[in-house]
């Protein structure tokens, strides 16, 4: 009997630690994608199988802020000629997917988050699917594939 409850207890706190865990990595991805702004550093666009442009500067970025808005600069367009669009976002429990509304709807997922770094997919539509990675600080000044 002292074994079977030993056991009921390791695994209630194994499922008590492991959904706190999530909560925490939910709790940092939203701190960290809403500390300032994301600059493009290199884009791939999945559906052509090519680079949209890999040569930005600070004027392409995408902003997340606190309360629900972005700032995003499309590049999705094939001109030279980025445009600013706002809109929201909201960014799922478990902090991985993304949907945002500026003068289109996208689907995100993050992939990885880090202090300088963040690498999602957005989709505008069934169709096409970008790969972008993105840094507060110019990370890729040479403008070449991040490896």
């Amino acid at each position: 009997m002292q074994k079977t409850l030993t056991l009921w207890l390791l695994f209630i706190s194994f499922i008590a630690l492991n959904s706190s865990c999530k909560k925490d990595d939910a709790k940092k991805n939203k701190e960290l994608l809403i500390s300032g702004k994301w600059y493009y550093d290199y884009i791939t666009n999945h559906r052509a199988g090519g680079t949209v442009n890999d040569c930005f500067n600070e004027a392409h970025y995408i902003e997340f802020k606190t309360d629900g808005k972005i700032a995003m600069v499309t590049f999705d367009r094939g001109r030279e000629d980025h445009t600013l669009v706002n809109g929201t976002y909201t960014l799922s429990e478990d902090g991985k997917n993304l949907n945002i509304i500026t003068d289109r709807s996208w689907t995100g997922t993050i992939h990885l988050i880090k202090d300088n770094y963040l690498r999602i997919t957005l989709a505008p539509d069934n169709f096409y699917s970008y790969e972008l990675v993105l840094a507060h600080k110019k990370a890729n000044p040479n403008c070449q594939p991040a490896k």
